[in-house]
């Protein structure tokens, strides 16, 4: 995978609670569509049928989030992940 969208290093930045504080905080700002792509990576993360390795992708791209959007960065930055 290119270093570039290698998203699995963020996940020790992913808990369920951080991702949840963090929907609440910017969802309005976010929109839609960047809100639906994070409920749907949670909602495949807690399927027991995925594998263990794209559940490390998906922690890796909702740590992303819950990391993005630090005061001067854009909110775009995670939207090109979904």
């Amino acid at each position: 995978m290119d270093k570039q969208n290698d998203y699995t290093s963020y996940g020790s930045h992913y808990s369920e609670s951080g991702l949840w504080d963090k929907i609440k905080r910017v969802a309005k700002k976010a929109g839609c569509k960047v809100i639906y792509a994070v409920l749907l990576c949670w909602y495949v993360l807690r399927d027991e049928n995925v594998s263990n390795t794209d559940k490390a992708k998906i922690i890796g791209v909702l740590g992303y989030f819950i990391s993005s959007n630090r005061p001067g960065s854009r909110c775009n930055s995670c939207c090109r992940i979904f």
